[in-house]
């Protein structure tokens, strides 16, 4: 049989520092590269073209971000029903076995009354 190995999700930590270690990786890369690139690859037109690179990837970021926060929200208004549903049958149940115990009463007496 082979080894099975057992994943463990990632924590909010670990996950959050190694999107700073890729962001601030790829931070250092571009100075490094900027040093590096000859004068003709430091132009305005190349300058140009990296701004709107970088202006789609921006882009996409933010729809992702949007998108993740319609997820959140849509969950959190699912839990939320749920949880107004189960507090409106509790409210309920003890109003019904309330009015169960007020009847079970008055035939409880009504049986004393007729021995």
């Amino acid at each position: 049989m082979g080894v099975e190995l057992i994943r463990k999700p990632l924590g909010h930590r670990r996950l959050g520092g190694i999107a700073f270690g890729c962001t601030f990786g790829g931070a250092l890369l571009g100075m490094l590269l900027g040093a590096v690139l000859p004068k003709h690859h430091l132009s305005t037109d190349f300058k140009d073209v990296i701004k709107v690179a970088m202006a789609m990837v921006a882009t996409l970021a933010a729809r992702v971000v949007g998108l993740l926060i319609a997820f959140a929200k849509s969950s959190f208004d699912g839990k939320d029903t749920q949880m107004r549903r189960m507090a409106a049958d509790a409210v309920l149940l003890e109003r019904t076995m309330a009015l169960a115990a007020r009847v079970a009463n008055f035939a409880a007496r009504f049986a004393r009354f007729l021995r």
